[in-house]
């Protein structure tokens, strides 16, 4: 009777009653427990993630997060649900989904689809709210995207709704959620950067500055677009950068266009022999008026002084 597994513990617990050290006592029944009883060799744990969900759901007395989206999403195919039942199950969704697990369940219980539709909802709360929760399951998310990418309609839905200036808003979710595919899907930045309409849209947003939030992240995307397949923006692509960081006033656009032109001079790229005589008098200008946006200028001075160094140390290395 001793042998078995009650008695040995009973017979390990008492060693640990006569520890010289109360609050140590646990500790050493423990390692002793550990070290007498050790786990078969060859034995393999499973993961958490491959344990029955049913199971942690008996022990913690609540829904797995798997349980709860689907009566989220169930709520949100439900005819009739009210507009508020619609919005907080996609704030719930958007909340769940920030683990990456989370996201990637949306593709197996039609959170996907249903996303897609509800981001051409005529009501702007709900457009939104559904981008939210698209952009936050893409990034960095390569299983999410490769899903997107299945349906080729879903990537052209896209693009349709940046190319269209109906809501800046619209155009600004979408664009983020195109920049978080093609970082992670090569089928994503082929299709983009082959489509001449979606290259003209991007190209044009350093024309265009009637929506800086559609700038900012045109500047990023074109950032990552240039160092994955140089030129691929055109050979005038650094002049158009130069022009544009003359004309526009927001701080944080002109911050990376002159990192981007760095990068540029640091790659080897002649720039125009304009671009110190354009440095020159954007930082003037930064440092003479005060700004209309909440960026510290301090950043975009510095990097205009150490672009002018190497500019033009170049030009009279030359």
């Amino acid at each position: 009777i001793c042998s078995t597994n009650i008695y040995r513990l009973g017979r390990l617990s008492r060693k640990m009653s006569n520890a010289r050290d109360p609050n140590t006592s646990l500790l050493d029944w423990a390692t002793k427990a550990a070290l007498e009883h050790p786990a078969p060799v060859g034995t393999v744990f499973r993961k958490p993630e491959q344990i029955d969900k049913k199971w942690i759901d008996a022990l913690l007395g609540e829904k797995t997060d798997g349980s709860r989206m689907k009566q989220e999403v169930a709520k949100l195919k439900d005819p009739n649900s009210t507009h508020e039942e619609r919005i907080e199950a996609l704030s719930q969704l958007e909340f769940l989904c920030d683990l990456t697990h989370n996201a990637n369940d949306m593709t197996q219980i039609g959170g996907l689809e249903l996303l897609f539709e509800y981001i051409l909802s005529d009501n702007e709360e709900i457009r939104l709210a559904a981008f939210n929760i698209l952009g936050v399951c893409v990034a960095n998310n390569d299983y999410f995207s490769d899903a997107v990418m299945q349906n080729p309609d879903r990537f052209s839905q896209l693009l349709q709704l940046f190319q269209q200036p109906a809501s800046e808003v619209v155009r600004s979710k979408s664009l983020w959620i195109i920049s978080g595919l093609l970082r992670v899907s090569s089928i994503a930045f082929s299709n983009f950067t082959s489509n001449p309409d979606a290259m003209s849209s991007l190209i044009h947003c350093l024309v265009d500055f009637s929506n800086l939030r559609v700038t900012r992240r045109a500047i990023n995307l074109m950032q990552f677009i240039e160092f994955k397949m140089p030129h691929l923006l055109g050979k005038d692509f650094p002049e158009l950068l130069l022009a544009s960081l003359e004309q526009i006033k927001d701080t944080d656009c002109r911050e990376q266009i002159v990192k981007l032109l760095a990068e540029f001079h640091e790659r080897g790229d002649n720039l125009s022999d304009e671009t110190p005589n354009v440095l020159r008098k954007v930082q003037d200008e930064v440092e003479r008026c005060n700004n209309d946006d909440s960026h510290d200028p301090e950043m975009l001075i510095s990097s205009i002084t150490e672009l002018l160094k190497v500019t033009e140390g170049s030009k009279d290395a030359t």
